[in-house]
């Protein structure tokens, strides 16, 4: 779905707008994961029903985040950065400004589990 989306983005990108992808992908993106807490909220209240009425909600709502995300975000940011700086810079400056995400993601992959098993204990 990341590929498929993000190849969407790339032509969409002059024809629909940046702005458009950006608002369009954060909207969807907020209207997914309320859609995912939705669904956690009414497994919490009663299990079964959710699992058997509204069984298929978790996964397509994180399909739509993934295309929403990958739409937007993913993709325009880079575009962006590239159309922002100029060619004498734009190697070393696109770098440090991504750096603080792929730090975070890192940081966010490695403390998932510890977190997970002491939520349980």
């Amino acid at each position: 779905m990341q590929v498929v989306a993000s190849i969407a983005a790339a032509f969409l990108m002059d024809r629909a707008g940046r702005k458009t992808l950006l608002i369009g992908g954060a909207a969807t993106t907020c209207l997914s994961l309320a859609a995912l807490g939705g669904y956690f909220y009414m497994k919490d209240q009663d299990s079964e029903w959710a699992k058997d009425t509204i069984g298929w909600l978790p996964l397509t709502s994180l399909i739509i985040y993934i295309v929403a995300v990958n739409l937007g975000f993913n993709t325009v940011q880079y575009v962006i950065l590239a159309e922002l700086l100029s060619p004498e810079i734009k190697g070393v400056a696109a770098s440090i400004a991504m750096m603080p995400r792929f730090i975070l993601g890192f940081v966010l992959v490695t403390t998932f589990v510890p977190m997970q098993v002491n939520k349980h204990t």
